[in-house]
C-alpha cells in the first residue's frame, strides 16, 4: 500500500496527536498532580512548624500559665469543695450583677478526660440586658477556668425588658499532684 503525501502526512498529525496525548495523561498531568500535592504537603507543614516554633518560644509563658490555673484547685482537696467554691463565685456575680435572679442552678455529672475532671452547670435565670452582660463579663473574668459552653435568650411577653435565659457554663479541676 502506498501513501500519498496528503496521507502521510494526516498519518504523521494524528500519531502526533495520539503522542502528545500520550504523554499528556500518561506523564505531565500525573507528574503536575503529584508535584501539587507535595507542594501543598510542603505548605501545611511549614505551618504545622510555625505554630510549633510559636508554642515553643511560648512555653515557659504557658507554664507558669498552667501552674497559676493549676493552684487555683490547689487549694481544694476534690471536685466537690472546688465546685462548691464555684457555685458560691457564681452566686456572688449573680449578685453583683443589678436586675439579675438566679431562678435555678443544677450541677451536672461530673465528666473526666485526659486526667482532668470538667464541671458543667446550668443556671437559669431573669435578668435585664445589663444585668446579663455584666453577669456574662464577671463570669469570664473570674481567676476560674470558667467557660461559657451555651447561652439561651428568651424574651418574655408580658415583661419584654426581663429576659429568661439559660447558661450552660463549664469549669475544669485540675488534679494538682499530677503533672501534664
Amino acid at each position: 500500500m502506498i501513501l500519498r503525501k496528503r496521507e502521510k502526512i494526516i498519518a504523521i498529525i494524528c500519531l502526533a496527536t495520539a503522542a502528545a496525548a500520550a504523554l499528556y495523561n500518561l506523564v505531565l498531568e500525573p507528574a503536575y498532580k503529584k508535584w501539587s500535592q507535595v507542594s501543598e504537603e510542603i505548605n501545611a507543614k511549614q505551618l504545622l512548624l510555625q505554630k510549633s516554633r510559636s508554642l515553643l518560644q511560648q512555653k515557659e509563658a504557658l507554664q507558669q500559665e498552667f501552674t497559676r490555673l493549676q493552684s487555683t484547685t490547689a487549694n481544694y482537696g476534690n471536685i466537690e469543695q472546688y465546685a462548691a467554691k464555684v457555685l458560691w463565685q457564681m452566686e456572688k456575680l449573680s449578685k453583683k450583677a443589678e436586675g439579675m435572679q438566679i431562678t435555678s442552678v443544677t450541677p451536672l455529672p461530673v465528666k473526666e478526660e485526659k486526667g482532668y475532671q470538667f464541671l458543667e452547670t446550668q443556671i437559669n435565670f431573669d435578668s435585664d440586658i445589663n444585668g446579663l452582660v455584666k453577669f456574662i463579663y464577671n463570669l469570664t473574668s473570674t481567676g476560674y477556668l470558667i467557660s461559657i459552653e451555651r447561652l439561651q435568650i428568651d424574651n418574655n411577653f408580658e415583661t419584654p425588658t426581663v429576659l429568661k435565659s439559660q447558661v450552660l457554663v463549664s469549669t475544669v479541676f485540675m488534679n494538682p499532684g499530677e503533672k501534664k
